[in-house]
């Protein structure tokens, strides 16, 4: 029976493999087919797996990431959840990266501050793992006197906080008596000069991460005032991760039910050679 079985089964098992890389390789041909990369223009960022532009008319099963692209004649738009839409220039792929320039309202005298939250959104958990959603919380301070590293006029003040934690005076919001400042809303505000006091309780979610050996508030806010190219991440998202998982969750599902139905041909085949031979009879003993 042994090597009935043997010979059975890896002959099973050479075709399943050779129907799985077809089955495979069709799998593939129809993806490239369905969701082909995509540009806004021809000097545009290609867009492909796991990005979709959503003005396009591929299936949503083409993207799976947590951004959301969209074309605005030649401009590819990001909609970032913080800094509204912004102009993808390029795409890194490897770095998972874009590379984005917030679009400035020509017509607001003070387009800083439409990125003001007063009140943040209750999180969503299906993005609690996509980095677009990272953000360092900014807050509005107003000064009487312009706020220098030399100057000191508390025991408390961290003297170093205007050269990590601070950007501004922010001429827009700024008046003649008045200096307005963004400042790292996780700083002690008894760190600031005596002369400075909050102005709202609204925030500006600045993206990135401060890290010790990463950039400091002010090198990342700098470019959000200024409304400058800057870098922002769409790793993450948890979909790429469940999708992968379902993937081979299917995939070995599928060979171990092949393995159990090639063992049921063998031994059927097996009873069905030896009953032929005469070796069997009815019931379960041997044939005297």
């Amino acid at each position: 029976m042994s090597k009935v079985v043997a010979t059975a089964l890896l002959i099973s098992l050479i075709n399943h493999g050779a129907y799985t890389d077809m089955a495979s390789a069709w799998e593939d041909q129809d993806f490239v087919r369905n969701c082909p990369p995509s540009r806004c223009s021809d000097g545009g960022p290609e867009i492909r797996f796991p990005h979709r532009l959503e003005s396009s008319n591929s299936s949503s099963a083409c993207g799976a990431s947590c951004a959301r692209l969209a074309c605005s004649g030649p401009d590819t738009i990001l909609h970032h959840p913080f800094l509204g839409p912004c102009k993808v220039t390029a795409i890194d792929y490897k770095k998972a990266v874009f590379q984005i320039i917030p679009l400035v309202d020509s017509l607001s005298p003070c387009p800083l501050q439409k990125l003001i939250i007063e009140n943040l959104p209750k999180p969503d958990y299906r993005y609690s793992r996509c980095s677009l959603y990272d953000a360092q919380p900014g807050k509005t301070v107003s000064c009487s006197k312009l706020l220098t590293p030399s100057s000191s006029p508390t025991d408390n003040y961290d003297a170093n906080i205007a050269d990590r934690a601070v950007v501004g005076p922010i001429s827009c919001l700024s008046d003649p008596s008045h200096f307005s400042y963004l400042v790292d809303a996780n700083e002690y505000i008894y760190s600031l000069p005596l002369n400075c006091k909050a102005v709202s309780k609204g925030i500006i979610q600045i993206p990135g991460l401060v890290t010790a050996d990463g950039p400091t508030f002010k090198q990342l806010a700098e470019r959000i005032v200024n409304f400058a190219e800057t870098t922002v991440s769409w790793s993450g998202g948890g979909i790429p991760y469940n999708c992968s998982r379902i993937k081979v969750i299917a995939a070995t599902s599928s060979v171990a039910a092949f393995v159990v139905i090639s063992l049921v041909v063998a031994t059927a085949l097996y009873i069905s050679l030896k009953l032929r031979n005469g070796e069997w009879k009815e019931g379960l003993g041997p044939k005297y």
